[in-house]
């Protein structure tokens, strides 16, 4: 089960900058109702969790910034069309 959690905590920083970016064109493009902070987003918790890349986070002790940009550095190996803006 150890597997599971080493790809999907990956998959769960790129889930949480998707949420990120779907309220930053919100913002940008008026469409959000109520005023939206960005940095009051919630990242994943990898507290708990045994994966490489949780235990990278946690050594570097990321900001909610740095975590977004180490998800927008995996996103074309773990879901190349997000940034698609044609697909």
């Amino acid at each position: 089960m150890a597997g599971v959690s080493v790809a999907m905590t990956p998959a769960e920083g790129v889930e949480c900058l998707l949420r990120v970016l779907d309220a930053r064109f919100k913002i940008y493009f008026g469409l959000q109702q109520e005023r939206l902070e960005v940095f009051a987003m919630e990242p994943p918790d990898l507290s708990d969790s045994p994966s490489a890349y949780a235990s990278f986070v946690r050594h570097y002790q990321f900001s909610f910034a740095e975590r977004a940009a180490v998800a927008l550095a995996l996103v074309p190996h773990i879901r190349p069309h997000l940034l698609d803006v044609f697909h």
